[in-house]
């Protein structure tokens, strides 16, 4: 992209069709822009908290364990086996390893009913979540791992 002028004129085309479909959403009152913008200073807020939290096990171990699909209610307390990234703001808010909590879920819920696209998880709808199987996080819990 941005090779030829051919490139260019796709991208500025494209750009102005989505801007014009903010602007129609705004005006239909399908978008409001103080209230994302609130929403995402919330989720940045927790990013910084969560900054100082340590992931159970590195992502690359989550991403090697075998993994299971939960519903969203019974995924907090469970390892997730996913990066869930919502976008905007376009940074992960859940990464592979880290025990999912109510609060994440809520986050993620609250930005999706906003507009924002949630890339990484495996179902988008986010009516369930990928975990680290049942036997992996009890192996985690007792401080082995045992070959499955």
């Amino acid at each position: 992209l941005g090779n030829n002028i051919s490139h260019i004129e796709t991208l500025v085309k494209e750009a102005s069709a989505i801007a014009k479909e903010a602007i129609s959403n705004q005006a239909r009152g399908q978008y409001e822009p103080a209230a994302a913008a609130e929403e995402n200073d919330q989720v940045l807020d927790s990013y910084q908290r969560k900054a100082a939290s340590t992931p159970a096990i590195t992502p690359r171990e989550a991403f090697l364990m075998p993994t299971e699909a939960v519903s969203a209610a019974d995924a907090p307390g469970r390892l997730c086996a996913e990066a869930v990234c919502p976008y905007p703001p376009g940074i992960p808010l859940i990464i592979p390893g880290e025990s999912i909590t109510r609060d994440v879920i809520k986050r993620l819920q609250r930005l999706q009913n906003k507009g924002a696209s949630i890339v990484g998880a495996k179902d988008a709808t986010l009516q369930t979540f990928q975990v680290l199987s049942d036997n992996k996080e009890q192996d985690l819990a007792s401080g082995g791992m045992s070959e499955t």
